[in-house]
């Protein structure tokens, strides 16, 4: 990845302008926390054409293919309280879809809270940690994976994985991708900042949302059950109706789409 050629795309005020690119780390969201216990400033960009260590959500690994995608993480030092940072899962995944959108032509998803999806498949992944140090701001790092000119997937994971290029049929920017996603996160993250919520983004979060609407399938610890999913709230929650009528809100866990995954 061209570290000159994003700089030259970016049309950001602080986030991306200390850029740090590896051609192989063990995963960006650690080195970013690496940095930031020396000092880095909030804005920082990690980047790596590969990742030994690529983490996804839940313990999860995040495979990583060298050359041609995009693997990223921003260091943040929000003035917010701890329980709020999971919602900035949420506001990179909207600047993602639309990011995306804006630099390639495809228009893509968002399985809630954090998958990109296009046409069913999964083209990207957001993961966000955070380390609390007594009553300072919250260390937060946001990752970010994205196929962008992967070429074929492994058969196991074929009918639920996509790519840019193979979406579209011809070669992607790197470069251009990332510095559209970072404009509309700089943008939303500005947003999010005045109430911590998500109550001035939820309506675009909606809009890009493949769950609304449909019948999702929630895999909560007491019992899995189908519910019909109506949008988030401020709180970044995903807002159900259940078959009795009663409306829940689900915080975190698994939810299945049915078209998703695989979900019939």
């Amino acid at each position: 990845m061209n570290t000159g050629i994003l700089q030259k795309e970016l049309h950001t005020k602080w986030i991306g302008r200390q850029t740090l690119a590896f051609h192989e780390i063990d995963s960006t969201n650690d080195e970013a926390f690496r940095r930031a216990g020396n000092g880095a400033e909030e804005g920082l960009l990690v980047m790596a054409d590969f990742q030994t260590k690529g983490k996804g959500r839940k313990g999860r690994s995040w495979d990583s293919v060298s050359g041609g995608n995009i693997a990223m993480s921003i260091l943040l030092r929000p003035d917010i309280s701890p329980s709020a940072a999971p919602r900035l899962t949420l506001v990179m995944a909207l600047a993602c879809a639309e990011g995306i959108k804006e630099a390639s032509g495809i228009l893509t998803g968002i399985k809630w809270p954090n998958d990109i999806v296009v046409k069913g498949k999964k083209i990207c992944g957001i993961l966000t940690e955070m380390k609390v140090c007594g009553a300072d701001p919250p260390e937060i790092v946001i990752g970010v994976g994205i196929n962008v000119n992967t070429e074929g997937f492994p058969e196991e994971i074929r009918d639920r994985a996509a790519s840019l290029f193979l979406e579209s049929g011809k070669k992607q920017s790197c470069e251009r991708v990332m510095a559209s996603i970072l404009e509309r996160f700089e943008k939303y993250y500005a947003v999010f900042l005045k109430t911590g919520t998500l109550a001035e983004l939820k309506d675009n979060y909606d809009q890009a949302c493949v769950n609304n609407g449909r019948r999702v399938c929630v895999m909560d610890p007491k019992g899995q059950y189908e519910a019909e999913a109506v949008g988030i709230n401020e709180k970044g929650e995903l807002l159900i109706i259940r078959d009795d009528g009663s409306m829940d809100s689900v915080y975190a866990g698994e939810v299945s789409v049915r078209g998703i995954y695989g979900y019939a």
